[in-house]
């Protein structure tokens, strides 16, 4: 998958492969600043996806009721 696709998407899968990427790079860096920003961002995407996925079991839920 082309990475400009991975990055239009917004599903907790893509989200995830994002934020994976981001920690292997914090990882590969020996810049203090660019690794902390780099988990951050990481956190971010997984708080993201993590909040997604539960609006999608909400909807789930709603449209089983």
């Amino acid at each position: 998958m082309r990475i400009m696709e991975i990055m239009d998407k917004r599903t907790p899968e893509a989200l995830r492969e994002r934020a994976e990427r981001a920690l292997r790079l914090a990882s590969w860096t020996s810049d203090d600043t660019a690794r902390d920003a780099l988990n951050l961002y990481a956190q971010r995407l997984l708080t993201e996806a993590d909040l997604l996925e539960m609006a999608e079991q909400s909807d789930k839920t709603e449209h089983a009721a």
